[in-house]
């Protein structure tokens, strides 16, 4: 996921398609071979900051959600018209919804308002989506569907990965962990560790090719390496704080993940000494 960020995972439906609305004099016209069609469109996208959006994107709707909190998400519903000749996708009477759990199962719905209006701008495997009531603009990158499942437990992740894995102590942790979340598939663990400000990801997996896919660098700004006790670590980041960080020993993969949970957050990540800690700390 360029980044792929786990949050509290809320599998969202959206059905799509809707440009994005200006004058049509002003607009240049799409080549033909260039206009993706809709199947083309049509996927799973995230933001490309934080990973902390989900969408679903299909012919009709847009819908998904946003992780804005440790127990709160924000949900948006959005009927969509497809403008080919624009390449872009409008939306009008958006619903948008505020999430809020009191444990892992309750939550309550509060509608914030029901008259969204905005846009994407379709760009190769990229919207831009310009939201209009907001006003924001935020760089939605299509991913590979999950192919990890939420797991009750350690155990049970321990059971459905197939590996061994031993989770850092939570005093190693830069923070304080108010929520722990547990995900596998067969070759791949991982743990989300949450609190109001910071959502840490740690993953260990038998195959290069699932770390890949669930810490996605390609949008990072820097990227260098560094030894932790003879290991090379190759760290990812947008400042002097690494927000990502893949490794491995020759067997296993690792990845591991910080982010702070607001969108604008600046500086986020993990100082080399908080890194060494969580990886000596696992096995």
């Amino acid at each position: 996921m360029k980044r792929y960020r786990l949050l509290i995972i809320t599998i969202l439906t959206m059905i799509l398609f809707s440009g994005c609305s200006s004058d049509p004099k002003k607009e240049e016209e799409i080549p033909a071979a260039s206009i993706p069609t809709p199947e083309e469109i049509c996927g799973i996208y995230t933001d490309e900051t934080a990973g902390r959006a989900m969408i679903e994107v299909d012919r009709s709707r847009i819908s998904g959600s946003w992780s804005s909190s440790y127990n709160q998400i924000t949900l948006f519903d959005l009927p969509t018209d497809y403008d080919a000749s624009s390449n872009m996708i409008r939306y009008a009477e958006g619903v948008i919804t505020e999430r809020t759990y009191t444990n892992e199962k309750e939550y309550t719905d509060t509608e914030k308002y029901n008259d969204a209006t905005g846009c994407f701008e379709i760009q190769d495997k990229k919207l831009i989506w310009h939201d209009e009531k907001q006003d924001i603009e935020v760089v939605l990158v299509k991913v590979d569907p999950v192919f990890y499942r939420r797991c009750e437990s350690l155990q049970e992740a321990l059971d459905v990965s197939g590996i061994n894995f031993a989770e850092p102590a939570d005093d190693l942790y830069p923070m304080e962990i108010e929520n722990k979340t547990y995900f596998a598939a067969e070759g791949l663990i991982m743990i989300m560790c949450e609190n109001k400000t910071q959502t840490i990801n740690i993953a260990k997996a038998s195959n290069q090719e699932a770390i890949a896919k669930v810490f996605d660098v390609s949008a990072f700004s820097k990227t260098w390496v560094e030894y932790i006790k003879g290991v090379q670590v190759n760290c990812f980041g947008s400042s002097e704080k690494i927000e990502m960080a893949t490794f491995d020993n020759g067997t296993d993969y690792y990845g591991i993940s910080c982010f702070d949970v607001s969108p604008q957050a600046l500086d986020t990540g993990l100082s080399i000494e908080e890194l060494q800690s969580l990886i000596m700390g696992m096995q």
